[in-house]
C-alpha cells in the first residue's frame, strides 16, 4: 500500500481532467494552466498537478510568476514583471505578519491580489500568449482561483474551453463566490482565524461576521475592481468575474483526515496530497550522511517555516531560541531551511536555503519537524508519520495546526510562548513521547 495516496491521487486528476474536455482515444490536448497565486507553495502544487497531465501525454502551458523554461509535454510562461515587483519587496517580518488581525490580513492578501493583476496584464509573457494566431486552441483551461478572476480573461481570447479550478488551497469556502456552494460560518471555522472547531455562541457569532464580510468583500468590492482593471487594457472583454462561473469542476488540495467534516458540491473534487512524490530513501538518507559528515547523531530535528517567511538574524526570537536548544542537544542534528542568517550557530545545526524536503521526510530519519503549519509540509509530514511542532504564524497556519493536534500527529506552540525552555520541553516530549515515535 506504499504510496498508494500519490497512485490514487494521479489517476483521479487525470480521469476529472479527460472528462472535462471529452477525451476519445488517445489524442493529445492542449492545456493552458493559470497559477498566478503570489506564493510559491501554490506554484510547487500547480507545477506538479502540471507534470501529472503531462506524463500523460498532454501538451501543457504553465503561465506563472517564478519559473521559466520547457520540460517534456511542459511549458513555462513566467510573468517576470510580477517576479522582479515581489523581489524588490522587503524581507516580510514575521513577527509584525503575526500581528495582524484577520481584517488586516485579508485586506492585505486582496490588495495584493489586485496589484498582481495590474502586472500580470503588462507584463510581455502574458501579451504574447494573447497575441497568439487566432486560430490557436486551447483544450483546456486550468485556474488557480486562488489568484482571483484576473486573468480569465484568457478564457474569451481561446473561445470558451471547458474551465477547471484547481488549488493548492482547500478552503471550500473559496468556491462560494463561483459556484454556489454552501457556507457552514456556524460549524466551519473561517481560515483565517484560531478558533476551535468546537465554537461558542460568540465565537460562531464572530465566524459568522468573519466570513460574511470576505464574502461581500469579494462579490461587491474586489471583483468589480478586478472587471474594471481588466476593461481599463482590453475593453472589448466581458466580465471576467462572471467567468468564474462557467466552472466545470473544482480540485481541492483537501484531505479528509486532517480536513473537518463539511458537506460538498459534487463537483468538487478532493485531490490532496497529490505534490507528495515516491520519495528517494536512500538518497535521502545518503544527503544527511553528506551533511554531518558522518558523525554520531542520535536524533534528527528538520526545522522549516517555509518560502514566505524569512529570518534573517540570530537576533530573532526564534533564531535565539533554537541555537540555545541546539547547544544543549548536542546528538540531535537540527536541519535549518532558511535563506540566510548572520551569525554563528552551533556545529550540529546545518543551515541551507533548500532541502529536498519529500526525500528527507520520507527517508525513516526525521524524528521531528518544526513547521510553521504551511499546508503542504502538514500533508507532508503526515503522509510520511514525522510528528510535528506547529508555531503557526498567520492565515490558515493556526486552523492547519489545529488539526496536527487533532489528529494527534504533533504538538503547537503558540508564537509568543517561544522560549529556550519552552521550546526544548515541546521538542523533547515530541521526540521521545512512544506514540509519536515511528
Amino acid at each position: 500500500m506504499e504510496h498508494s495516496l500519490s497512485k490514487v491521487v494521479t489517476v483521479i486528476v487525470i480521469l476529472v481532467v479527460l472528462t472535462v474536455i471529452n477525451v476519445c482515444g488517445y489524442q493529445s490536448y492542449n492545456i493552458l494552466y493559470i497559477s498566478s497565486v503570489a506564493s510559491p507553495s501554490h506554484f510547487l502544487w500547480s507545477e506538479q498537478l502540471s507534470k501529472i497531465i503531462a506524463r500523460a501525454g498532454h501538451n501543457v502551458t504553465l503561465l506563472n510568476i517564478f519559473k521559466e523554461g520547457r520540460q517534456e509535454n511542459l511549458h513555462f510562461m513566467k510573468l517576470n514583471e510580477v517576479d522582479e515587483y515581489l523581489a524588490l519587496d522587503d524581507p516580510i517580518d514575521y513577527l509584525e505578519l503575526h500581528r495582524l488581525s484577520q481584517f488586516e490580513l485579508q485586506a492585505s492578501f486582496l490588495d495584493l491580489e489586485i496589484t498582481v493583476c495590474h502586472l500580470a496584464l503588462t507584463s510581455n509573457q502574458f501579451v504574447r500568449l494573447m497575441g497568439y494566431p487566432k486560430k490557436f486552441k486551447f483544450d483546456l483551461i486550468i485556474h488557480d482561483h486562488a489568484a482571483g478572476p484576473c486573468l480569465l480573461l484568457l478564457m474569451e481570447r481561446f473561445n470558451h474551453p471547458p474551465l477547471i479550478m484547481a488549488s493548492a488551497s482547500d478552503v471550500l469556502q473559496s468556491t462560494e463566490h463561483f459556484f454556489g456552494s454552501p457556507m457552514f460560518p456556524g460549524l466551519i471555522p473561517n481560515q483565517f482565524t484560531d478558533l476551535s472547531i468546537t465554537m461558542g455562541y460568540i465565537e460562531r457569532v464572530y465566524n459568522f461576521i468573519i466570513t460574511f464580510l470576505e464574502s461581500m468583500s469579494r462579490k461587491y468590492h474586489i471583483n468589480p475592481r478586478i472587471d474594471q482593471i481588466v476593461k481599463n487594457y482590453y475593453p472589448n472583454m466581458s466580465s471576467v468575474s462572471h467567468l468564474e462561473m462557467d466552472t466545470a469542476v473544482v480540485l481541492l488540495n483537501s484531505i479528509a483526515i486532517l480536513s473537518p467534516p463539511e458537506p460538498k458540491l459534487w463537483r468538487v473534487i478532493n485531490v490532496g496530497g497529490l505534490h507528495i512524490e515516491t520519495p528517494r530513501p536512500r538518497q535521502g538518507k545518503s544527503y544527511l550522511m553528506g551533511l554531518s559528515r558522518n558523525a554520531s547523531f542520535e536524533k534528527c530535528v528538520y526545522v522549516s517555516f517555509g518560502s514566505n517567511i524569512q529570518i534573517m538574524s540570530v537576533e530573532n526570537p526564534f533564531a535565539q531560541s533554537l541555537i540555545a536548544v541546539a547547544r544543549q542537544l548536542p546528538s540531535v542534528m537540527f536541519l535549518w531551511k532558511i535563506n540566510q542568517l548572520d551569525g554563528v550557530v552551533p556545529e550540529n545545526v546545518f543551515i541551507a536555503d533548500w532541502f529536498p524536503q519529500n526525500d528527507i521526510l520520507g527517508s525513516g530519519k526525521i524524528d521531528a519537524f518544526v513547521t510553521h503549519g504551511g499546508l503542504l509540509s502538514v500533508q507532508e509530514a503526515a503522509w510520511y508519520g514525522v510528528p510535528m511542532l506547529g508555531i503557526p504564524n498567520y492565515g490558515d497556519q493556526y486552523q492547519n495546526v489545529r488539526r496536527i493536534v487533532r489528529l494527534g500527529a504533533g504538538k503547537r506552540l503558540n508564537l509568543e510562548d517561544v522560549s529556550p525552555e519552552v521550546f526544548k520541553e515541546h521538542l523533547m516530549e515530541l521526540i521521545h513521547e512512544e506514540r509519536l515515535v515511528h
